[in-house]
């Protein structure tokens, strides 16, 4: 509840605006919108007790975009639910007086002072002309698929006889279970070994040479025989019939071992000394 002690005071002007912009959201109509929008242009020309405002329709259609006549209908609702007063002058502009809302005005009842046009009615007229054209009548209803207004429903059609028999090959017909399609049947893989041709050893493609396949020894032969080893050293001997490796073989021994220059061509040295000169006494 309001408390007119604190509550701030306003001009009727101003409660005027503020009520009707709360009837456009409060409505929330295209049609209620332009009607409020050509009122508060109406209030912005009045005093402060909402009187005195004499704006012509050509200044509010300049200012809010629309046509003249768009003005006068707006103004026509906004006298009929009651929020707005005019006083016509002679060869002058109507005077406006701003009358603040007790209750909700009643849009709804009026609105067709804003949509009923000269253009609308127009349209209605020429629609009726090509209806009585075409039909020879009045346009039909609303939702009648006749002409003649009358909403003649369709025949009952039942569903479509089948001949018994099946003279026609199956799947030819809407409904009709397609032909069986024969089973697949798997190929048959013999029992053990691989399915696929084996590609270790060598390429399978003829095209190719394949490499030639290494000895491999049987499965569950016995061990080779451990080889010698040297009778000097631990040396494991690869060539039968020998006791010594070729490491011992050629090694010096460790005590008395004395260097011998392999045979070959007596070494003379580069540079000798001159044969001394006899003497002469």
């Amino acid at each position: 509840m309001r408390n007119p002690a604190t509550e701030h005071p306003q001009s009727p002007r101003n409660a005027w605006i503020n009520a009707l912009r709360n009837e456009a959201l409060r409505v929330g109509r295209t049609e209620v919108s332009r009607c409020v929008h050509i009122g508060l242009l109406i209030a912005t020309y009045a005093d402060g007790d909402g009187g005195n405002a004499f704006p012509s329709a050509r200044t509010l259609a300049t200012v809010a975009g629309c046509s003249e006549e768009t003005v006068g209908r707006c103004v026509k609702v906004l006298m009929a639910v009651g929020v707005l007063r005019r006083r016509r002058r002679p060869n002058r502009a109507s005077v406006y007086q701003l009358v603040v809302p007790v209750a909700r005005p009643d849009w709804e009842s009026h609105l067709h002072l804003y949509t009923d046009t000269r253009q609308a009615r127009r349209r209605a007229a020429a629609k009726e002309r090509e209806c009585a054209a075409e039909f020879g009548a009045r346009p039909p209803a609303a939702g009648s698929p006749s002409p003649d207004g009358v909403r003649t429903p369709f025949p009952p059609v039942g569903p479509d006889t089948v001949p018994a028999g099946d003279p026609e090959p199956p799947g030819t017909r809407s409904g009709t279970p397609p032909a069986p399609v024969a089973e697949r049947v798997s190929d048959t893989v013999p029992a053990g070994g691989d399915h696929y041709p084996p590609t270790c050893g060598g390429y399978p493609h003829p095209d190719h040479t394949p490499a030639p396949r290494s000895p491999q020894p049987p499965v569950g032969a016995t061990a080779p025989a451990p080889l010698a080893r040297c009778e000097t050293c631990p040396t494991p001997l690869l060539r039968p019939g020998r006791t010594r490796c070729h490491g011992c073989e050629h090694r010096p021994a460790a005590t008395g071992a004395v260097h011998r220059t392999p045979p070959g061509p007596a070494r003379v040295p580069r540079h000798q000394p001159h044969p001394a000169r006899p003497s002469l006494t």
